[in-house]
């Protein structure tokens, strides 16, 4: 932002390295991109300012690191000696984000914990004030998209409920039949497509969109990187422990195991079929299989499908 609103020269104080950088990876790489310099195991020591009290250097010191803290991260330890300054007019404490919620104790009149986050109900995501929700971040903190989306989901049943007295209608989860995906073995070597950008020249603006999203032929090529884990395989009693499934599978994920050799106990495998003239069983590791759907089309005697867990409104 600060580049992009006239700054000649930006710089990163950062008291760690690289791979202990929580910002993504592709936000670090534009940046630099861009032309800011980032100074790794590097902590700001004190601020130093002119006789006219503006800044016009920082002093800085190298680190280096130590043992794990608690958490698992290594502890920046400042090296003797290594102090130095970088020339600087403005200096920004940028530690981490936060959601601006003193609006609302001040003007909604909402209760909010000791981190300044609002109270919910855990059912319904209303606030203590009626008809206000809230839900992803601004009630937890930092995580996953993944789960700010499904409190989204199930704020928006009880806004839903709010506004009509009436739940709305669930969903119905069921297995159907699919036919099998055709994918190549290899189609994990299939790279992350990357987002076109405005060239560099055109970014000095907050207006612009730098990031102009992914061309039709790489929204394909990303899509097709989907690991289908919604399919599964599936082996009825028909088998006949031909083995011919084992022979054509390319990442070696169904296997016939003798009984003897089966821990009832474990769980590990999630589809496992006997035949009751054989003392054998066949196993499907879920974990490497690809869904390519050659297992399907090699049984002789029908007894592998490919089913696809869908949902439909009730």
């Amino acid at each position: 932002s600060s580049l992009r609103l006239g700054a000649k020269e930006v710089s990163i104080i950062y008291r760690r390295t690289l791979g202990e950088m929580p910002a993504g990876e592709i936000e670090v790489r534009m940046a630099e991109e861009e032309g800011i310099k980032i100074h790794y195991l590097t902590s700001p020591v004190r601020i130093v300012g002119g006789l006219d009290k503006q800044v016009t250097h920082l002093e800085c010191i190298k680190n280096r690191l130590g043992e794990p803290d608690d958490k698992g991260r290594r502890r920046p330890i400042p090296v003797e000696g290594s102090n130095f300054t970088l020339p600087v007019n403005t200096v920004i404490a940028a530690i981490g984000q936060s959601p601006d919620t003193g609006f609302l104790t001040e003007r909604c009149g909402m209760e909010v914990n000791r981190w300044g986050m609002p109270i919910i109900d855990p059912e319904s995501f209303m606030t203590a004030r009626k008809g206000v929700f809230a839900g992803g971040d601004c009630i937890t903190g930092p995580r996953n998209v993944i789960e700010v989306v499904s409190d989204g989901r199930k704020a928006a049943r009880s806004i839903h409920k709010f506004l009509t007295g009436q739940e709305k209608q669930g969903y119905r989860f069921y297995y159907k039949d699919q036919a099998p995906s055709g994918r190549m073995p290899d189609y994990e070597a299939t790279p992350r497509q990357s987002q076109d950008a405005l060239p560099m020249k055109e970014r000095c603006s907050l207006n612009a969109e730098v990031e102009l999203g992914l061309s039709k032929e790489n929204t394909f090529k990303e899509a097709g990187r989907c690991l289908l884990c919604h399919f599964n395989i599936f082996i009825d009693e028909k088998c006949v422990l031909c083995g011919g499934c084992i022979d054509v599978c390319p990442h070696n994920c169904i296997s016939m195991i003798s009984l003897e050799n089966v821990d009832v106990a474990d769980t590990s495998h999630d589809e496992t079929v006997t035949n009751g003239d054989w003392d054998a069983v066949m196993v499907i590791d879920e974990e490497k299989c690809i869904r390519c759907g050659l297992c399907v089309k090699r049984c002789p005697v029908n007894a592998i499908t490919m089913k696809r867990f869908a949902d439909s409104q009730e």
